[in-house]
């Protein structure tokens, strides 16, 4: 058998999740170059089987969690927002935007391939280690603008590997400064459940591992380093806001509202809850009237947040310094 038929039967088999199938085709593979290439190619083609052969010694026994995504799984991304109240200078800013627009606004926030993230920006950064449709290792990541995670959350980044996803391991944020790397594990979506029922020296010894992995993956150029503490890079100390980011937020069509406290943003984050729960108060009222006559009920929630809207003519009045 031809080695790029052994190849792409051991693609298969990684694509079933078949590690062991995986392991005897290596061996078939080293076998058939000693048998049947020529005398002239067979350095060659040894060193590209040592390269294939320490990329899955480095891979394979780190990343226990092989999360295969179904039609059901690709129908529930989300691509909501969650709207939480940012301090930029004195006020308090709450930003918005809805699904159909954060599908569009993806586009411009391009992904992070690989060795790109050398030569990227710094900044916070979600990321996810996956295996493609060819069985390769990639790792891609997208910079965070806000501390909402407009269109940057790991569902979306899932969004724009779609057609080329086989397997996720693994995901999480991080935080590069020039070429230092400090990352962690968060992600609800995917790291959650795996993680739940281990103890946490098996965690620990998973993170490290990992870690190597990547430390091997960028070969030296970068330097990873486990946060440890379980907390997310995803903050206001960690964000740089800039009118840019925001204008292209704005253009695509966000709201974001200026508070003078963060009360008030808060309230207008739960204004949806507040006011269904005074739909319910106000029917459980009408029941009474209807039952029992009176004065008839009175809906009246109207409530002042006091808000200011941000739009393309002001937008340099948010103090993002």
């Amino acid at each position: 058998m031809e080695k790029k038929n052994l190849v792409s039967e051991q693609r298969k088999l990684l694509r079933k999740n078949d590690l062991v199938g995986v392991v005897q085709k290596f061996n078939e593979i080293a076998t058939n170059i000693d048998s049947n290439c020529p005398n002239n190619r067979v350095e060659s083609e040894r060193v590209k089987f040592r390269e294939k052969t320490r990329q899955w010694n480095a891979f394979s026994p780190r990343f226990p969690f092989n999360k295969k995504l179904d039609e059901v799984d690709i129908k529930m991304l989300p691509v909501g927002t969650e709207n939480q109240c940012a301090k930029l200078g004195d006020y308090f800013y709450n930003f918005s935007l809805s699904d159909e627009n954060q599908k569009l606004i993806m586009k411009e926030i391009p992904l992070v391939r690989n060795n790109e993230l050398a030569t990227s920006s710094n900044g916070v950064y979600t990321w996810i280690i996956f295996t493609d449709n060819e069985g390769e290792y990639q790792f891609v990541a997208k910079k965070v603008l806000t501390i909402q995670e407009l269109s940057t959350k790991h569902h979306n980044i899932v969004r724009d590997i779609l057609d080329e996803l086989s397997t996720i391991h693994f995901a999480g944020e991080l935080l590069k400064k020039d070429d230092d790397i400090e990352i962690n594990f968060l992600s609800g979506s995917y790291m959650a459940v795996p993680f739940e029922d281990m103890k946490p020296v098996e965690i620990q010894g998973i993170h490290n591992n990992a870690i190597n992995f990547l430390n091997q993956r960028f070969d030296t150029r970068l330097k990873f380093t486990d946060q440890r503490e379980v907390e997310t890079l995803i903050t206001r100390e960690n964000i740089v806001y800039t009118h840019g980011n925001i204008k292209l937020l704005l253009e695509y069509g966000a709201i974001i509202k200026r508070f003078e406290t963060k009360k008030l943003c808060n309230r207008y984050e739960r204004r949806k809850l507040a006011e269904i729960s005074a739909v319910m108060s106000h029917e459980q009222n009408m029941r009474v009237w209807d039952n029992y006559g009176g004065e008839k009920p009175v809906y009246n929630y109207d409530p002042d947040f006091e808000d200011y809207d941000i739009n393309l003519e002001n937008l340099y009045s948010i103090d993002v310094a």
